[in-house]
């Protein structure tokens, strides 16, 4: 029989780094997590942990990138289903950094789409519905005592189906 699904938290810590911890998961098993950068190839390992808790943090990472992540438990020779997460290194207070803060602050929005909001590549295989959030274009306007810049975000939403999306 495998042991119980664990869940994964991943936290920002910095603008390059994260620190992630899984809980639920069976107490003698050893949980292993694998991270990456949104749109990247290829999974890091982390240094796995036996039971519940912190694993140690995750540093060095590309600056305000996305990344996802999934852990799962090893015990008696059989996996537990693996758990997922994402964590966003913008920084609450830059304008992409804001939009996933409020995003995921919204419980309304969480629910409404539940396959996320990603900023950059969206991985393959993400359920319907879930948002894109496009780069912001910066653009400056001169004026006669300084210069405004004025950003344009757009939030794109893929589902099947018009009702899906109406929602």
């Amino acid at each position: 029989m495998p042991p119980p699904t664990p869940t994964l938290a991943l936290t920002r810590t910095s603008s390059s780094s994260f620190t992630a911890a899984v809980s639920g998961g069976s107490a003698s098993a050893t949980h292993s997590l694998q991270y990456r950068l949104v749109g990247a190839t290829q999974d890091t390992s982390a240094t796995p942990i036996t039971g519940n808790g912190a694993f140690a943090p995750i540093t060095d990472l590309v600056d305000h990138a996305t990344y996802w992540a999934w852990s799962a438990g090893l015990e008696s020779g059989s996996y537990s289903q693996p758990a997922w997460g994402w964590v966003s290194l913008a920084s609450p207070q830059d304008l992409l950094g804001a939009f996933h803060t409020h995003w995921y602050g919204d419980p309304a929005l969480v629910t409404a789409v539940p396959g996320g909001l990603w900023t950059g590549e969206v991985p393959e295989g993400t359920a319907y519905p879930y948002a894109w959030l496009e780069l912001p274009n910066v653009t400056s306007h001169p004026n006669f005592v300084n210069q405004i810049e004025s950003s344009n975000v757009v939030t794109h939403v893929w589902a099947q189906g018009v009702a899906a999306a109406s929602g």
